[in-house]
């Protein structure tokens, strides 16, 4: 009779065990996906980076080569055309400033781009801390359950 009801606490005992494990093996599951999920959302953040860092660069270079085209038009324009030099030097400076101005706004916009994208990562990788300290603090009760 003693026997008997050892052996049926012991059997109750291992399926409890058995359930446990089963409850860490899926928050241990759920934990990887989550830390998967958040791996491709950073690498998509940093290549989505790297786009706008690139697009900056190009625009860079386009500002650069347009006030060097800017600068030789005027220096062509006072070199030959003596007679109206100050009406096409006024025409060019507008037309450098127009074009400085609008390159100056899609800078200003790709910039904003790449500190939302920045922003968006922060986000993300806070809320996966977050998510991994909830994960880690469940597993923690378990085991510390499993132990006592």
């Amino acid at each position: 009779s003693t026997a008997a009801s050892l052996a049926a606490a012991n059997a109750n005992a291992i399926q409890v065990l058995v359930q446990r494990v089963d409850v860490l093996e899926r928050l241990l599951s759920n934990q990887t996906t989550t830390s998967t999920t958040l791996n491709a959302s950073l690498m998509a953040e940093q290549a989505r980076t790297s786009i706008l860092n690139s697009t900056l660069a190009t625009l860079t270079a386009a500002l650069v080569r347009e006030q060097a085209r800017a600068e030789t038009a005027e220096a062509f324009i006072l070199s030959v055309v003596g007679f109206n030099v100050s009406s096409e030097a006024m025409r060019a400076q507008a037309a450098e400033q127009t074009l400085n101005s609008t390159l100056t706004v899609a800078l200003a916009r790709e910039v904003s781009r790449a500190a939302s994208a920045e922003t968006s990562l922060g986000v993300a990788l806070a809320a996966a801390s977050s998510q991994a300290q909830l994960n880690d603090s469940s597993l923690l009760t378990l085991i510390q359950a499993e132990a006592s």
